[in-house]
């Protein structure tokens, strides 16, 4: 499935040319509620040199993942898309090992999505939080 066509007058991501120098930024990311483009996980990876992991629903999946493969040669950093699906046990996701930032945008459309959301970015942040303080700790070391 090819990404949807850009609005008039904006060229789509994958037809804009790549910056010139990478940002110092290298610090891994997750996007929640990344819908079936990704838009603000992508850009962070567009301008920054780090890993971005943009999620959303199962069924969102194949257009989001499709999205990042037809953007991936414009780049920085490496991105790819899983399935996370709020209302499942957040902090057993896998997805939390390693993200030291959170993305997000438009994602409270709902007085539902904004209790999930909330749950979801808690769970983020406190993985985040033990991602950052590993780091820490091993770059301390070296």
């Amino acid at each position: 499935m090819a990404p949807a066509a850009a609005p008039m007058g904006q060229a789509p991501m994958a037809q804009m040319a790549p910056m010139a120098t990478a940002s110092p930024l290298v610090t891994p990311a997750t996007q929640l509620g990344a819908g079936a483009h990704g838009a603000a996980g992508l850009a962070a990876a567009f301008v920054c040199d780090c890993d971005v992991v943009v999620t959303d629903k199962p069924a969102a999946l194949a257009a989001l993942r499709a999205n990042v493969v037809a953007n991936q040669g414009w780049l920085l950093g490496r991105c790819s898309a899983e399935a996370l699906d709020w209302g499942c046990s957040l902090q057993e996701s896998a997805l939390w090992g390693t993200a030291e930032a959170i993305v997000a945008a438009d994602v409270l459309w709902t007085p539902e999505a904004a209790e999930a959301f909330g749950r979801a970015a808690v769970a983020a942040e406190l993985a985040a939080r033990r991602a950052r303080q590993r780091r820490h700790k091993y770059s301390a070391r070296a």
